[in-house]
Order: C-alpha cells, then sequence, then structure tokens
C-alpha cells in the first residue's frame, strides 16, 4: 500500500499537450517580443543606472567640488532622453 514508482515511459507529458494545444511561436511573434523585452530592459536598467553614470562623469570633470556637488543633486536624470532613445532597440 505504497506509492508505486512510475517508469520514465509512463509519465505525463503535460508540458507537450499544451504546446501542442497553444501551438509555437511564429518567428515574427518571437521578433516583436524580443525587441519588446529588450527595449523594456534597458530602458528599466538607464532609469536604475543613469544617476550613478552622471555622478561618475561629472566626478571625472576638473572642478570646484561643491559647486559639482550642487549640480548632481540639482539633475541627476540630465541627458536621459538620449540615453534611452540610443539604447531602446538593443
Amino acid at each position: 500500500r505504497g506509492v508505486v514508482p512510475l517508469l520514465p515511459s509512463q509519465t505525463p507529458r503535460a508540458t507537450s499537450t499544451v504546446a501542442a494545444a497553444v501551438g509555437a511561436p511564429s518567428a515574427a511573434v518571437e521578433f516583436w517580443s524580443g525587441l519588446l523585452a529588450g527595449a523594456v530592459q534597458k530602458t528599466v536598467k538607464e532609469l536604475a543606472l543613469h544617476p550613478l553614470d552622471t555622478a561618475k562623469a561629472r566626478l571625472q570633470l576638473a572642478g570646484p567640488r561643491r559647486k559639482l556637488l550642487a549640480e548632481l543633486f540639482r539633475a541627476p536624470y540630465a541627458g536621459l532622453g538620449p540615453a534611452i532613445a540610443s539604447g531602446a532597440p538593443a
């Protein structure tokens, strides 16, 4: 009165029946979904890391530190539009 183990040939194949019922995606669907996923990924990355890249670039420039820090905290997302526009199609 225990559980009888199934042989590999007796295991249910739910994934193959689901895939057969839904059908494989076409090449166009895969292309557009990949393009959209890449654009969303790049946009989220830029939104999260752009202030850090801006700070790094501004700190590497020569100039007075006080003015630099004041400018950094005033506009951390300055230049975000071109960064997203250039990288979103990736």
